[in-house]
């Protein structure tokens, strides 16, 4: 068979697909593609797991996926899906370089997927494209995320996701990210360049953080900023890309810190001001971090604000961020907004999280993005047990909406815990490697979620049939016969 004929031949497999059972049969394999997203198409379902659970490695996690309400299916529809879902479970198994998912119906492997990870490369691996193994490049991976402007919102914690970026440091334990990195270097600037600042004996009331008695100001000159002095101050940071994107940025002029001091000797006040960015687009920045830091509490209190000097990029940023701990009791409470303006149009976005820890997780975690296209939100509610084993067995509540939709309501159920050892497969004669390129990464994705499909339908045709109720619903006998043809000729 040519490539041509091929061709023509997947297509009109995924045609019968789409065609088929009202959309019903569409819809649960999506659903099912959805929730075993491979790294090329976004988040894995161990990044998500790893931002919302905040796991110590190795782990394992069983998920598994109930609707509480999916417009525009009524009741009995509804019950239908999550009959055939109950079958349904993803396992993950993960020690924070080499992940393994598996999809399984019952207890009978569906299909598995083998990721891994270096400095500069992606590898993945599917059991039902048993001769590959897919590589593509990080830089590759971040092109259709990398921002446009010189900005990156640093203090936001990087361009972690909200789940990270509210749950990540919620949890005991020493977990580094951006936000925690970025506040050890600032305490550190006045410690190192101590011969060199210049203070003043003020009295001035800083909201949220008390009086402060003392300022000391650091200046860097346009030589010393070329030279690379800010670039020297961010080499402790751990993050690798945001280290690197950093590195390229230029800071052009005068650069100054200034530190406010309580009567205590305590930093509750740290301002940035100067100019940074890329060949192509170069922001006036200005940063105000407020903080009242205790055994107790953690108050912080971020303002950032971008003004283009070259380009068109606008960007503002303000954070509030409160830990609370006691005994054995934690509650953290989160405010974030930022809008971007490229010229052309803006893009809002807010993050809230209310949450509290003691035997288990509990509380509401809400995102919102507002831009040209619309306005869209997440919700998110745990509600986790948590062993002092370090097992995790609970649910998490998601509400999706749009404002052109009628929202729905999805329940993951999960069970973690710590241990696992996976192993990625070898390049050997029977294996070869496969590069992924941008021309090409379309069409790999459409081919994975084909292969996908067919996998999960041939699942599917083992279920009894009165789980099969969602799928056939209204399906006449000439299109089912259609599906059996289709899986039994893979």
């Amino acid at each position: 068979m040519n490539v041509s004929s091929l061709l023509t031949e997947q297509k009109e497999q995924m045609n019968v697909i789409q065609r088929i059972g009202k959309k019903s049969l569409a819809a649960v394999i999506m659903l099912m593609i959805f929730l075993f997203t491979s790294p090329v198409c976004g988040e894995s379902v161990s990044d998500t797991l790893t931002s919302l659970l905040n796991a110590d490695f190795p782990y394992t996690a069983a998920l598994s996926l109930q609707f509480v309400s999916l417009p525009p299916y009524a009741e009995e529809r509804l019950n239908a899906l999550n009959r055939l879902l109950d079958h349904y479970s993803i396992r993950v198994c993960d020690n924070g370089i080499t992940s393994q998912m598996n999809l399984y119906c019952d207890e009978s492997k569906v299909f598995s997927a083998d990721f891994t990870d270096d400095e500069e490369h992606a590898k993945m691996y599917f059991s039902f494209d048993p001769e590959n193994i897919w590589m593509i490049s990080h830089q590759e991976m971040e092109k259709e995320y990398s921002s446009q402007s010189a900005i990156i919102p640093l203090l936001s914690d990087g361009q972690e996701t909200i789940l990270q970026s509210t749950l990540l440091d919620f949890f005991p334990g020493d977990h580094d990210f951006p936000m925690q990195q970025v506040f050890e270097i600032l305490q550190r600037i006045p410690v190192r360049f101590s011969e060199r600042l210049k203070e003043n004996a003020i009295k001035t009331k800083i909201k949220n953080a008390g009086t402060a008695t003392l300022k000391k100001t650091l200046s860097f000159s346009k030589e010393e900023a070329e030279q690379g002095i800010l670039q020297d101050i961010l080499s402790d940071l751990q993050d690798a890309s945001l280290k690197k994107q950093l590195f390229g940025w230029e800071f052009i002029g005068k650069q100054q810190f200034v530190f406010f001091y309580n009567d205590l000797g305590n930093i509750i006040k740290t301002s940035y001001s100067g100019q940074a960015g890329s060949a192509e687009n170069r922001s006036k920045i200005s940063l105000d971090w407020i903080l009242d830091r205790t055994d107790q509490r953690k108050w912080d209190e971020i303002h950032l604000k971008c003004d283009p000097v070259k380009g068109n990029i606008r960007y503002n940023l303000t954070l509030t961020k409160e830990e609370i701990t006691e005994d054995s009791e934690s509650e953290m409470h989160y405010v974030f907004s930022d809008t971007v303006y490229d010229g052309k149009s803006k893009t809002a976005n807010q993050k809230k999280a209310d949450l509290y820890q003691k035997d288990s997780l509990t509380g509401t975690v809400y995102l919102e993005k507002k831009n040209k296209d619309g306005v869209e939100s997440l919700q998110v509610e745990p509600d986790i047990k948590i062993s002092s084993a370090g097992k995790w067995e609970g649910k998490t509540g998601m509400i999706f909406h749009h404002e052109n939709m009628s929202p729905f309501h999805v329940l993951l159920k999960m069970n973690l815990e710590q241990g696992c050892n996976p192993i990625f497969p070898e390049e050997n004669t029977t294996v070869q490697i496969q590069w992924i390129n941008d021309e090409m990464k379309e069409s790999f994705v459409t081919d994975l979620q084909r292969k996908l499909a067919i996998c999960i339908l041939q699942s599917m045709l083992l279920l009894p049939e009165q789980d099969l109720a969602f799928i056939n619903h209204e399906m006449d006998e000439e299109n089912w016969n259609k599906i059996l043809t289709l899986v039994t000729r893979e």
